[in-house]
């Protein structure tokens, strides 16, 4: 990450803690925030903000990278290699 950046953990799938390097965090004045969007201060956002993303994702001006997908067969596959911080999608007519 570069100067002055800011590193936003939203998501708990391993159930560890996210480690930071103090040498990243110091010299570089990166700042780390959790978040979560249903907090109270962001639920009346929430739908809006869904149908934007939505929409800019049709427009397909919003890219989604997509790792890999898989057969529901290999659902145990699929959940591992989410837990490497990458997005996968499951076929469901297989």
């Amino acid at each position: 990450m570069g100067k002055d950046s800011h590193l936003v953990a939203y998501a708990i799938l391993s159930g560890k803690p996210i480690v930071v390097n103090q040498l990243d965090l110091i010299p570089k004045r990166m700042k780390v925030y959790g978040f979560w969007m249903y907090l109270p201060q962001y639920l009346p956002k929430l739908k809006s903000a869904v149908q934007k993303s939505a929409k800019l994702a049709h427009q397909k001006k919003l890219k989604i990278p997509v790792a890999a997908v898989y057969p529901l067969s290999a659902i145990k596959e699929a959940v591992a290699h989410t837990l490497k911080g990458e997005k996968v999608l499951l076929d469901f007519r297989s």
